[in-house]
């Protein structure tokens, strides 16, 4: 006999016995890795308003490892109220990467991610992508210490985002014009991917991981960070950004380059060999090194770590060896794509 688990307003949760056909179908559904359910610990919980099933979750060795409605997707919000009731009853830990939970337990005390207290530190993550929000809640005064994923939503604005974030920060497919009122420190990746971003205004100076803003409207990286990849420990370190797709016509903004990034940096966009180079760049490689201008586009630039170097290496080895050129530490520095 299946256990019964009575919620409020009516609702009534069950878990499913395992011999059923129904706990495999239901599983495998709600986990993409379906052999990661053929744990003996893998329980399943279905809720039901009246006899209309709202949601089920997944529960591997006591922590809730997935929430899904109705067709897989997304609960609605008002049910959401009860898969939280069911995980507070049952005493659950909580996989705080998993959507449509919307809820934390620390140090034995559960809060709902929508009213956490201002100064809140979260030691995981918080997910509230897919729910089909048009505003973020006031995380303004919370610390995440895991990832923040608002992604797949209706966001126009992040106002109310987290300041500080010390995992990934995931706003994408949403529609954000800029990045006003995003996070000022971004320990991991900042992903922007598939919104409608026309200027990079609000985003942090430097990012730990990389930045994608691809799929948008950008017409030119300025106001987008000037640093990042590698945790942004090095001085000089690589710009680990993906832009394609947007309608860049120039790379202002961009601080450096890397030689393996020159491909993709055409894909999508309107951008020409010239683009690629700051004028005074060009200028310097043909008067002191003798480089033409017809043979830059199988060039790359980029900063030399610690040192004061910048390295301009061929796309196409065959054309010409490496160069290394030594620039006023000052350029490096201070180096903006103009």
């Amino acid at each position: 006999m299946m256990e019964e688990i009575l919620l409020s307003r009516g609702y009534k949760a069950y878990l499913i016995e395992k011999d059923k056909q129904c706990f495999d179908d239901c599983v495998g559904n709600l986990i993409e890795n379906y052999p990661y359910t053929t744990n003996k610990n893998v329980d399943v919980y279905v809720v039901y308003s009246d006899k209309q099933q709202v949601a089920s979750i997944v529960v591997n060795n006591g922590t809730v490892v997935a929430c899904r409605g109705p067709n897989n997707g997304a609960p609605r919000r008002t049910d959401i109220a009860y898969v939280q009731e069911l995980i507070q009853k049952k005493n659950f830990d909580i996989d705080t990467s998993a959507p449509y939970i919307c809820l934390l337990k620390q140090g034995g005390v559960y809060y709902d991610v929508f009213r956490l207290p201002k100064g809140f530190i979260v030691d995981g993550n918080i997910n509230i992508s897919g729910l089909g929000l048009y505003s973020l809640p006031d995380f303004s005064m919370v610390t995440v210490k895991g990832n923040f994923d608002c992604s797949d939503n209706n966001i126009c604005s992040l106002a109310g985002a987290p300041r500080n974030i010390y995992g990934d920060f995931i706003c994408a497919n949403n529609k954000l014009k800029n990045l006003q009122y995003g996070p000022r420190y971004v320990s991991g990746n900042y992903d922007c991917h598939k919104n409608k971003l026309v200027c990079l205004i609000g985003a942090p100076g430097v990012i730990g991981g990389g930045f994608n803003c691809s799929y948008n409207k950008l017409s030119n990286l300025m106001n987008g960070p000037m640093l990042c990849g590698s945790n942004a420990k090095y001085k000089g370190q690589h710009l680990d950004v993906d832009c394609r797709y947007n309608n860049l016509v120039s790379l202002a903004g961009l601080s450096t380059l890397r030689s393996e990034d020159m491909d993709w940096l055409f894909e999508g966009n309107q951008l020409d060999e010239r683009s690629i180079f700051p004028c005074w760049l060009i200028k310097y490689l043909e008067h002191v090194k003798g480089v033409s201008e017809s043979v830059l586009k199988y060039w790359a630039f980029y900063g030399g770590g610690d040192s004061s170097l910048a390295r301009v290496v061929p796309r196409k080895k065959k054309l010409i060896k490496e160069t290394v050129v030594t620039l006023p530490e000052s350029y490096i520095r201070n180096l903006r794509w103009k």
